[in-house]
């Protein structure tokens, strides 16, 4: 087996959940993670969380600016529902912005999504829901958005 390394570049290692992974420094991390909830309604719902290792903003506000500038043009029949600076359950800043959307024209989707910049990093949580489960589960999703605590990775 040969070992792993290269004479331009550095080696990383990459820690996911229960597994390492090496990998070269001019790759960057995007991982995506998943939390999948029950399926009601035939809809899976589930919370996202992206992780902007660079997000290049001086403020949470510039962060949302950016990352929502082109929402309601992208999505089919977007219609923004609630924005507001809010304080997650740790007391760090965030941002909220509830919207409905159309995807397809059998599904109706209200997405809650929490901006939150820390330590030079930029979070986005979404929760998907459609309108009856927004109503049954919605507040246990809403709890489990505002318990998000960024932690240093130690990679």
């Amino acid at each position: 087996m040969s070992t792993f390394s290269s004479t331009n570049r550095t080696v990383q290692t990459f820690h996911g959940n229960g597994f390492a992974l090496k990998y070269y420094s001019d790759w960057v991390d995007a991982t995506i993670y998943i939390l999948a909830g029950p399926i009601l309604d035939n809809i899976q719902h589930n919370i996202t969380i992206q992780v902007d290792p660079t997000p290049n903003v001086p403020d949470l506000q510039t962060y949302v600016q950016v990352q929502t500038a082109d929402l309601e043009t992208m999505l089919k029949s977007c219609t923004v529902l609630k924005r507001e600076f809010i304080r997650l359950f740790n007391g760090m800043a965030a941002f909220r912005l509830v919207y409905s959307w159309i995807p397809t024209d059998e599904v109706q989707l209200v997405q809650d999504q929490v901006y939150v910049l820390h330590n030079g990093k930029g979070y986005k949580l979404t929760a998907s829901m459609n309108k009856y489960s927004r109503q049954s589960i919605g507040p246990e999703i809403e709890k489990m958005l505002l318990s998000f605590t960024p932690m240093e990775a130690g990679r």
